[in-house]
């Protein structure tokens, strides 16, 4: 089953259908009431738990990705400790589920413990530590500590322009997220200039229908009624 689906289901629609017919048996094989002894497969329990929980989350099955990255998580920690890069990824994509649900202290909590650990063992220009940054900037945001989003914000998009380049995805993702900081707080002209460039971008580099172009889309709609 890890050789069989693929290993990167978020925001990817591509990919979507091998997962929907596949994951019924994932979450079967992994299932510890199953009677199976999972103690001899631990690496790939944990990244099917994870991966499942991914394709759930970004399918907005929240509520049944939770679970799936608390066991991740928990089976991670105990076998490789806190800062392991795996664990690492499945803290990060269980703080973003938090934050989704509306658990914005717990959320918060995971991300900067996160984000502080990727700095310490990746290092501030990582990839991985950016999408962390990202993710905690989510939070602030939503918890109404615009200054320290914006700033954070700010920060993230000048490290992967010069570290991913302009077009990559993830920097699209960073200056997505300031965009939306930006109309929060006021600067409408500075949003709107910087969401119709992630747009476009978005639009090059993802195609019309991605889900990410889609959701630059609707927050540019939406900037004229929050004035």
């Amino acid at each position: 089953l890890r050789d069989a689906v693929p290993a990167d289901p978020w925001d990817n629609p591509e990919c979507w259908p091998v997962w929907r017919q596949l994951l019924s048996h994932v979450l079967a094989v992994t299932d510890p009431g199953a009677g199976r002894d999972l103690d001899q497969v631990p690496d790939e329990v944990s990244w099917l738990l994870d991966r499942a929980a991914s394709y759930l989350h970004t399918r907005g099955e929240l509520r049944t990705a939770r679970p799936l990255l608390d066991r991740a998580h928990a089976l991670y920690r105990a076998r490789l400790g806190d800062d392991h890069p795996d664990t690492l990824t499945t803290a990060n994509n269980l703080g973003h589920v938090l934050f989704e649900v509306g658990e914005y202290a717990a959320a918060r909590a995971l991300c900067e413990d996160t984000l502080t650990r990727r700095r310490r063992v990746l290092g501030d220009d990582h990839p991985h530590t950016l999408t962390s940054a990202n993710n905690l900037g989510h939070v602030l945001s939503k918890v109404g500590e615009y200054v320290a989003a914006r700033a954070l914000g700010e920060d993230i998009l000048t490290r992967s322009r010069r570290v991913l380049g302009d077009d990559h995805r993830d920097t699209l993702t960073s200056a997505h997220t300031l965009a939306v900081v930006l109309s929060d707080v006021g600067e409408y002209a500075a949003a709107r200039a910087l969401g119709e460039d992630t747009l476009t971008r978005r639009r090059r580099v993802l195609g019309d229908d991605h889900p990410h172009t889609l959701i630059s889309a609707h927050d540019l709609a939406a900037e004229e009624p929050r004035r």
